[in-house]
């Protein structure tokens, strides 16, 4: 069962990236950009954007793959676990505690969250220069 369910994630996961690399390469700024239109002080802001726009594609696909490597390693895992009988007892040890786990990081994400909202309000929102972006 959670392994099929992990291969379906897994190549669902696949067809996202690929059809993101797809999305990148069709792109309009990628036909048209060159570095010259960099140096005009016309197209400077629109070039800027247009490559601002892209990273941010690039990044995103970027966790996507990211993903998908550890959906192909929890695969992996499971196609091993039964070559291997510690690893049977590994994840019969892992499921008995799952309601544990699922606690503590739960906890954990609180308390991370917290810290990071915490800071934005101590460091972040007063300063003027931390507040938001300038371009």
């Amino acid at each position: 069962k959670a392994a099929s369910f992990v291969d379906f994630l897994s190549l669902g996961i696949c067809a996202v990236a690929l059809a993101s690399f797809a999305y990148l390469q069709v792109m309009p700024i990628m036909d048209k950009f060159t570095f010259s239109s960099l140096t005009d002080l016309e197209t400077r802001q629109e070039t800027y954007v247009a490559l601002e726009d892209i990273a941010s594609a690039f990044e995103d696909q970027g966790y996507i793959v990211g993903i998908n490597l550890l959906v192909v390693f929890v695969r992996a895992l499971f196609l091993v676990a039964p070559l291997q009988q510690n690893m049977g007892i590994i994840f019969k040890v892992v499921d008995v505690a799952g309601n544990n786990l699922a606690a503590f990081v739960a906890m954990f994400l609180v308390c991370q969250t917290s810290f990071v909202i915490m800071a934005y309000f101590t460091f972040g929102a007063g300063f003027e220069e931390m507040s938001t972006p300038q371009m």
